[in-house]
């Protein structure tokens, strides 16, 4: 998944599931995963239609 968004820049969660193939479900929690390790952050507030997702800053 990180190599779609390195790749891409920025994605939703449903060009996540086309590239991978995963069920809707699976990418949801791969992505919930990521942004509460801090690999990913959300480009929208909250549950936005438009959610897309991108590499958090390394510090």
């Amino acid at each position: 998944m990180l190599a779609e968004v390195d790749r891409a820049g920025s994605v939703s969660s449903r060009e996540m599931q086309l590239a991978s193939g995963l069920s809707r479900t699976a990418v949801t929690s791969q992505i919930k995963r990521l942004v509460n390790e801090g690999a990913l952050v959300p480009t929208e507030p909250g549950r936005s239609p438009k959610q897309r997702y991108r590499r958090a800053q390394s510090s």
